[in-house]
Parts: structure tokens; C-alpha cells; sequence
């Protein structure tokens, strides 16, 4: 995926391009439908318990550093870094 496709995605989680690029370059993360499972199962090998278990709900609620929007018709799940 190209950096201006990101920065598209990211604004359409209502991000100015600026903040989109400030955004990236923090090391925030854009998965794709098929690729947010295998994001999930790394990211929660190292839970230490149930509440840091990051699962696709806390994406689409916006819970903490992660969100997920519609781009030309598709899902991108998004993990900010804080």
C-alpha cells in the first residue's frame, strides 16, 4: 500500500493530512480485512491478561489506539501509536 493511500486512510478517521503524516510517521499501522487477524494473534501473545487482549470489536468501538473506516468500499482496521 502506497504512504498516499495511508494518508487517505487515515483522514477518513477524520485526520487532517498533516496529522495523517504525523500519524505515520509515529509508526501507526493500516491492516487490511485479511490481514488484521494475523496483526491480532501477534499483538496478543504478549497480553499478560484478559484486559490486554486487542480483539476486532475494540477496533470498530475506537477503543484506545486503534479504529477502523470504510475506503472506496473496503475496511482498513487502524493502530495508532500513543
Amino acid at each position: 500500500m502506497t504512504r498516499e493511500k495511508k494518508i487517505a486512510i487515515l483522514m477518513e478517521d477524520y485526520c487532517t493530512q498533516k496529522e495523517a503524516i504525523k500519524h505515520l510517521d509515529a509508526g501507526a499501522s493500516i491492516f487490511t480485512e485479511a490481514e488484521i487477524d494475523a496483526y491480532l494473534d501477534e499483538f496478543n501473545k504478549d497480553a499478560y491478561d484478559e484486559d490486554d487482549i486487542l480483539t476486532r470489536e475494540d477496533f470498530e468501538q475506537h477503543k484506545d489506539c486503534c479504529s477502523v473506516v470504510m475506503y472506496e468500499g473496503k475496511k482498513y482496521y487502524i493502530a495508532y501509536v500513543l
